[in-house]
């Protein structure tokens, strides 16, 4: 039986949470997986895929649990969906939690331990989103490392500047460097660690880097194939197409959100290079305008207008992004931000908790390494 296959028994503890007891196949998984991550840091394909190796045995788990899972009461089993929603949502929240929330722990204590935490740089429009990220692994790496907020550990992080990353920057020390002990110490299940202002910063972040990488993925591929039918003679630019297409050709990866966006978006359509639909005009220009057909009351037809404003939610289920992000990253962002799944953002910004704690530091863990996977572009296919 693999190792990710067995029978899972959870019971009640003392204060009406699940907790597993037949834990130590899934610690040994847990020690197995995070040592796959960090013995493979230095070379980023082999890194990547040992994260989809995690999300994939993420996904059996949970698998594994509906079907043969033994769940106390009040969970046990149940016929009637509603209920068996509620049983879902709770073997998604633990497999999550424990499997997830600890391996990506583990490699974060090494990561800071040997002085190589990415660190994030995104030009400044409104919002400082840099200060926002060095608060956030602020108390995260305080609360992980130390046990408790001491502020500032990373007021004079020193790194390399020069090795720069994709559209949001990511800046890491010299990894190649560093040696490590083979030997793999067995670790408990982290349970009992909080962070207070970590998770809402990282769903902020999460959002931005998403939207922002998404966005300039599309316009690059969009200028790609733009300038192949110019350089093949299909397409002929007047003056003022020439000027907007030169912005963007010329800025590399570095575009965000400006006024020519609009002009460019209108030349890509225009030259059918893109679909005009909404979810190409939500992406690149920030919103967009649907309208559909209605009967009002009195039996006459009404056209409404819907108008898209860009967020996570609405960019994380349009159909680039489907056809953009790599499979197992979709079914991540699906379970923690699906409305039918943990639907962490909203449970975290209304103050519901089901039973569940969404500030324990496990949580933001996946939080944190999903936001450096989708600096990276590891999110995304051919990345």
């Amino acid at each position: 039986m693999e190792e990710n296959k067995y029978k899972k028994e959870y019971a009640l503890d003392d204060n009406g949470f699940l907790i597993l007891e037949n834990n130590e196949l899934l610690i040994k998984d847990i020690n197995a997986m995070s040592n796959e991550l960090i013995n493979n840091i230095t070379i980023q394909d082999n890194l990547l895929n040992v994260k989809l190796k995690i999300l994939s045995k993420l996904k059996e788990y949970c698998k594994i649990d509906k079907k043969e899972g033994v769940f106390p009461e009040p969970y046990g089993t149940f016929i009637f969906t509603s209920k068996k929603a509620f049983i879902n949502r709770k073997i998604l929240l633990q497999n999550i939690s424990l499997y997830l929330g600890n391996i990506y722990g583990i490699f974060h204590t090494f990561l800071f331990q040997f002085n190589i935490i990415p660190v994030i740089e995104i030009p400044i429009l409104t919002i400082d989103y840099n200060e926002l990220y060095l608060r956030a692994i602020d108390e995260y790496f305080n609360i992980l490392i130390k046990g408790k907020y001491e502020k500032h550990i990373f007021k004079n992080y020193n790194y390399n500047k020069e090795n720069i990353k994709d559209y949001i920057n990511i800046v890491t020390g010299e990894v190649e460097k560093v040696k490590r002990s083979k030997k793999e110490e067995k670790i408990k299940l982290k349970k009992d660690d909080y962070v207070y202002g970590t998770p809402y910063m990282l769903c902020t972040l999460i959002e931005k880097a998403l939207i922002i990488n998404l966005k300039c993925k599309l316009i690059y591929e969009s200028i790609d194939k733009l300038t192949t039918l110019i350089n093949e003679g299909k397409v002929v630019l007047d003056n003022n197409e020439l000027i907007t297409y030169n912005i963007y050709k010329n800025r590399g990866d570095k575009t965000l959100s400006e006024n020519n966006d609009n002009l460019l978006y209108d030349i890509l359509v225009k030259y059918n290079v893109i679909e005009d639909n909404s979810d190409n005009e939500l992406i690149i220009k920030g919103s967009s305008v649907d309208v559909i057909k209605v009967v009002n009351d009195e039996g006459n037809i009404v056209y409404n207008k819907n108008k898209k404003k860009m967020t996570l939610a609405s960019v994380m289920f349009s159909k680039y992004a489907k056809e953009s992000i790599r499979e197992e990253y979709m079914l991540l962002l699906n379970y923690l931000f699906g409305a039918d799944n943990i639907n962490f953002r909203n449970e975290i910004m209304h103050g519901n908790d089901n039973g569940t704690n969404y500030f324990n530091l496990i949580f933001s863990s996946i939080l944190l390494q999903l936001f450096w996977d989708i600096c990276y572009f590891d999110v995304f296919k051919n990345n």
